[in-house]
């Protein structure tokens, strides 16, 4: 069973952190702002993605991933690409999961999985440490996930390992939902996978598929799908306070 506190990235700290991220990798420019040269803008409107369907997460709401302690004290922060308004699908039984990682501090880095079982309760389905690489990272998992079933992932960046509340715990729940058919299309690019993958809301294999990249055109679409999940979870919190 899970033996630290579970809690999901939310609120003004996870968005900041978020958009901060994405600014890093994929360079992006306001579109205000004419007076930058030309390059991938923020959308005001999806462009790829939109979860279909969505679920409310089950895990508690409550912020996490602020910085103590020192650690991380540079303007990019650590962040996952991943949802936390709503569960994430993947179509894979081991997907492949993306975070960023500033150049700054390296810290001992624990990933791990967890089933969410009706009761409530967490059980350990895989646990790993890996080493810190500033940039993308990518893992994918060596066991198989079961259908129907939601799970967390969580990313622990241990600042001081003798101190374990300094630790910034990152986390978002999936959910591995088979497609019905394979709807990909033969010898598809890599762009066109995402693409075809962000359409029908697999938000975890369209992020993936794209690699640890940096080609102008990967990196293009990559903020574009970030862009698209920033403003379905801005939508999803209109619609919620409505």
């Amino acid at each position: 069973m899970k033996t630290c506190s579970l809690l999901i990235v939310l609120g003004l700290v996870y968005v900041a952190s978020y958009l901060m991220a994405v600014a890093a990798l994929a360079d992006y420019r306001p579109v205000s702002d004419t007076s930058a040269p030309e390059g991938p803008t923020i959308s005001t409107a999806p462009r790829y993605f939109q979860p279909v369907d969505p679920s409310a997460p089950r895990s508690p709401t409550t912020p996490t991933g602020t910085r103590r302690g020192g650690c991380f004290a540079g303007d990019t922060a650590p962040s996952i690409f991943a949802p936390n308004r709503f569960v994430g699908l993947t179509a894979s039984a081991q997907p492949t999961l993306t975070w960023f990682l500033p150049d700054d501090d390296s810290v001992p880095v624990e990933f791990s999985v967890y089933t969410i079982e009706p009761s409530g309760d967490y059980g350990l389905v895989h646990l790993q440490m890996l080493p810190y690489t500033p940039g993308i990272n990518q893992y994918q998992l060596p066991v198989e996930l079961a259908p129907d079933t939601r799970y967390l992932w969580q990313l622990v960046l241990q600042c001081n390992p003798n101190r374990p509340s300094s630790a910034l715990i990152y986390e978002a729940e999936l959910e591995f939902a088979p497609p019905v058919e394979n709807a990909m299309p033969e010898g598809a690019t890599v762009l066109e996978l995402s693409k075809t993958y962000a359409k029908a809301g697999y938000w975890y294999d369209a992020i993936s598929v794209l690699g640890q990249g940096q080609q102008s055109d990967v990196a293009d679409m990559r903020a574009a799908l970030l862009n698209d999940l920033v403003l379905a979870e801005t939508a999803l919190d209109s619609s919620n306070s409505q």
